[in-house]
């Protein structure tokens, strides 16, 4: 028996014994790739069997190594059936048997149908609870591997810190540690802790700075200086392969310094592989192999391209191949060429052994059927959900309300009834705020009352204008004393644009008239997904310029906010808005951010209390747009001078949420004032429930490195414990902070920590600190 088939052999081994049988055209055929585009096949299931076209066939002849978006649009059994074929098709219609990698997209679940859809990353973020985390990644984790996939092109662990970039709903937030720390729990839990044969590998991306971008623009230039770049945007990269175990990196769309990632050699074999020792496979960016020569123009054709990006450390050409098949007449005679082609394949193989796809290359449908979606994950969608709401405000302690109490309550605004769930989702129809609160207030004396209001822009599918309460399938949802003429569909357009108000001043006016004869109003506000997300096509514009509320819902909370009733805003969206406005004119605001399929559930049981609100602002909410960048560890200068004709510089701190009870920082304490550089730090503070009702705290600990050979932000947030506290109750909570807390890289670029005085601060958010204490650590003996 050849070694490569021999499973009590390390992985290592035998993909070596592998690759010494492999033949040229084989090796290229496992950097390649093929991508089944949104649902149109190469191949068909007839009666069981696999049926490929002319070009899959020719693709595919010597192997291949990866299939992707093969579940983008199936549901669990016709997944099961279609990886089954294809893995079946590459063991047995190939020389060497060899099976094949299917990509899936899992942001916040497997983009497929059936998935459980779990927040966006921000609201996972804002749940400042990584077990948490680490737990629904695991959920994705399984439910993408019992359908057929096996690596999973997730999590985004850029740095989120300018909101006009389409995609930073996609990322953990603003602040280096808590990105870190999320990250490493997605990758961990994708994988199983290590568990491959029954996850899925992670692939971290993208790598690194792209969102970055200059003017927040998809695709655009990052320049980022080399100290900033290793301290704070690289961090949860490196966490997420040195921690996390990650097998797979995805290099950005974008440049640093001129010098486009994907052919970025300091970056791919430097800092990766030599500085971090990572040992898994760098998988192209869709098409950013081809970008070295038809974006940046660094390469003159694709096969130039292909050969930058190999040698700079790109294992695979995701998606498609094309530029590392345009390598093939040049491997006969470039030994260089040859030898990282060689190097390349030999991490694929040992990745798929990791994987455990040639002893398991099949999955099963009644296991499939069993495993996705099931009890536990819709109860795992539900609490992620509720962890990740966060309370904004709440005057006059509107909320919660109550279910007993006879009151007629008018729910209104474009997200009240739709279920957007942001730009890479799974298909799923989940539950909308509507249909939660519904199910929630059945055989209650509360009346619940529905319109539209207004929509966010004239892309978003879905978004109906109620203007016939004689329609059948909405005569329960609105008061027919205030019905219009008929039902307006909103056609779907590539590039979305805002609805003129005199458009919609009919539905704004029967929004107003529901308002009126209520006793009080909850509006589900926020962002369209036609104008977030990632543009994948080139008429997709999903970044912007302004961070306003979308279209003409201002309006509409100005105008019920003039009846005079109590007013509960609800946002719904994926990156930060300016949200003074609302917070101005509301009675109290729930953030909630994207909260995926269970947002009715979640937000029912928040605004009546049986769940008590504790997530945390993942960001800064700036005051305008002409702020950015605001988020908080920025350095001393960086506010020397405020702008003219403005006061504040944030709307609301980074760590920020209120509480349906309240808690008081009573003591903090250190291990020892002083301590060697190397050794770790334990912190305890004491917390005290000084309201009426069972809630969390997230307690925060921020370090400040008092004097420094270069300068350095004023805060970085290096612990935080979300704790539960029973109403009355007094509990010392435990921090650590590692080495690892006090370094950074010094003037001459070495990473290092400094002697010197450090001040601890302890609080609820980045703003709020009431406990402080300094410690001195000393040069090390």
């Amino acid at each position: 028996m050849s070694d490569h088939k021999n499973p009590s052999l390390a992985p290592a081994r035998r993909a070596a014994a592998l690759l010494g049988l492999m033949t040229t055209d084989e090796k290229l055929a496992q950097l390649g790739s093929v991508i089944f585009p949104w649902g149109k096949f190469p191949v068909s299931l007839e009666n069981g069997r696999l049926v490929k076209n002319a070009d899959y066939t020719a693709r595919t002849r010597h192997g291949i190594g990866s299939i992707a978006y093969v579940n983008m649009s199936l549901g669990v059994r016709d997944s099961v059936a279609f990886c089954n074929a294809l893995q079946k098709d590459s063991l047995e219609n190939t020389r060497l048997g060899i099976p094949v990698f299917i990509l899936e997209e899992c942001c916040h679940g497997q983009l497929a149908q059936e998935s459980t859809v779990l927040p966006l990353p921000p609201g996972l973020a804002a749940t400042f609870n990584p077990a948490l985390v680490e737990a629904g990644f695991a959920m994705i984790g399984r439910e993408c591997r019992v359908r057929g996939g096996n690596l999973a092109l997730s999590p985004n662990l850029d740095t989120g810190r300018d909101p006009r970039w389409g995609r930073v709903e996609e990322t953990f937030g603003e602040d280096t540690f808590l990105n870190s720390r999320m990250g490493v729990a997605a990758v961990r839990g994708l994988q199983g802790a290590g568990d491959l044969p029954r996850h899925v590998a992670a692939c971290p991306k993208p790598f690194a700075g792209y969102a970055q971008s200059a003017g927040g623009r998809q695709h655009g230039a990052a320049e980022i200086p080399e100290r900033l770049f290793r301290d704070e945007i690289l961090p949860a990269f490196r966490a997420a392969v040195t921690e996390g175990g990650a097998r797979c990196i995805m290099p950005s769309y974008t440049e640093t310094d001129g010098v486009p990632c994907h052919g970025n050699r300091w970056l791919l074999d430097q800092v990766l592989r030599r500085e971090w020792g990572f040992t898994g496979i760098v998988g192209a960016d869709f098409g950013g192999v081809g970008h070295l020569h038809n974006r940046y123009r660094t390469a003159a054709d694709d096969a130039e391209a292909g050969a930058q990006a190999l040698l700079a450390g790109v294992d695979i050409d995701w998606p498609e191949g094309t530029c590392f098949l345009a390598l093939r007449a040049r491997l006969d005679h470039d030994r260089t060429l040859r030898d990282q082609v060689d190097t390349a394949v030999l991490r694929v193989l040992q990745l798929k052994f990791e994987l455990g796809l040639f002893e398991h290359p099949y999955t099963d449908e009644a296991a499939a059927l069993a495993t996705v979606h099931n009890d536990h994950a819709r109860a795992l969608a539900q609490r992620c959900a509720e962890e990740s709401l966060i309370l904004l405000k709440n005057d006059g302690q509107l909320l919660p309300l109550r279910k007993d109490a006879p009151r007629r309550i008018a729910l209104m605004g474009p997200h009240s009834r739709y279920l957007q769930f942001g730009g890479v989702s799974p298909h799923n129809r989940g539950t909308s705020v509507l249909q939660g609160l519904q199910d929630y207030l059945a055989g209650t004396p509360v009346e619940l009352t529905w319109t539209q209001g207004c929509a966010m822009t004239d892309s978003d599918e879905e978004l109906v204008y109620l203007k016939d309460t004689a329609d059948r399938d909405f005569t329960s949802l609105t008061n027919a004393a205030f019905g219009l003429s008929s039902i307006e569909i909103i056609d779907h357009h590539k590039t979305a644009a805002t609805i003129p108000l005199a458009t919609e001043e009919p539905v704004l006016d029967l929004a107003v008239r529901q308002a009126a004869a209520a006793d009080l109003v909850i509006l589900c506000l926020g962002e369209s997904s036609s104008i977030t997300g990632e543009a994948v096509t080139p008429e997709a514009r999903k970044d912007r310029d302004t961070l306003d509320l979308v279209g003409n819902q201002l309006e509409l909370l100005r105008r019920v906010k003039a009846l005079g009733k109590p007013v509960i805003v609800i946002l719904i969206h994926g990156r930060a808005l300016i949200l003074d406005p609302v917070l101005a004119l509301a009675d109290a605001v729930i953030d909630a951010w994207n909260p995926g399929e269970a947002r009715g559930q979640a937000l029912a049981r928040t605004l009546f209390g049986d769940h008590n609100p504790a997530g945390r602002l993942p960001v800064t909410l700036p005051r305008s747009v002409g702020q950015l960048p605001v988020h908080y560890s920025q350095k001393a200068s960086a506010w020397l001078k405020p702008y003219a004709l403005t006061e504040g510089r944030a709307g609301l701190p980074f760590g920020f949420g209120l509480s349906y009870t309240t808690f008081a920082y009573e003591s903090l304490r250190l291990s020892a004032d002083q301590i060697q550089a190397g050794e770790t730090l334990d912190v305890w503070v004491t917390i005290k429930n000084t309201g009426p009702r069972d809630g969390d705290e997230v307690v925060q600990l921020y370090v400040h490195d008092e004097i420094a050979s270069v300068s350095r932000p004023m805060w970085l947030l290096k612990a935080f414990a979300r704790v539960t506290l029973r109403a009355g109750e007094t509990r010392e909570v435990h921090l650590s902070l590692p080495p690892s807390a006090f370094a950074f890289h010094n003037a001459d670029m070495v990473e290092q920590i400094e002697p010197g005085w450090f001040t601890l601060a302890i609080g609820p958010d980045s703003a709020t600190q009431p406990l402080t204490t300094r410690l001195q650590i000393l040069d090390h003996q």
